[in-house]
């Protein structure tokens, strides 16, 4: 038995409780609320806990660069490809495109095109339509 019992709230974190874990070499932390005990959280709970969270994002997140890279390449030598010059910006997963197309149509397939990269959060479409000659 252990004379000084580590324990936590209820409000702690996981990252709280496998703190004290690994800094007092223990197995298991009582969780008291106004000093009572109200359960115990052991490190097969922490593993289970961390395995059942889903991912925040996705783990090999491209480079702002890649995943500008990888938008021109997905848009460049398509038939309905622009020939006036437009402009790709990525910023922290979100796409930018700037410039001027041959109509709606055309500035819809431009968005569609860049929201299927992969990595790709959001795509802003700032291009213009021209109208036709």
């Amino acid at each position: 038995m252990t004379r000084e019992v580590v324990t936590a709230g209820e409000e702690a974190t996981l990252g709280d409780l496998a703190e004290l874990i690994e800094k007092h070499g223990i197995k298991r932390i009582p969780i008291v609320r106004d000093g009572q005990l109200v359960g115990v959280v052991s490190r097969a709970d922490l593993l289970e806990a961390l395995l059942s969270r889903e991912p925040e994002g996705s783990i090999l997140q491209p480079t702002d660069k890649a995943l500008r890279q990888a938008v021109v390449d997905a848009l460049k030598m398509r038939a309905w490809s622009s020939k006036w010059p437009t402009n790709v910006f990525a910023n922290d997963g979100v796409i930018h495109l700037w410039g001027f197309v041959e109509g709606d149509d055309v500035r819809k397939a431009y968005r569609v095109a860049a929201e299927n990269v992969p990595g790709v959060r959001l795509v802003k479409s700032h291009l213009r339509s021209l109208p036709p000659p």
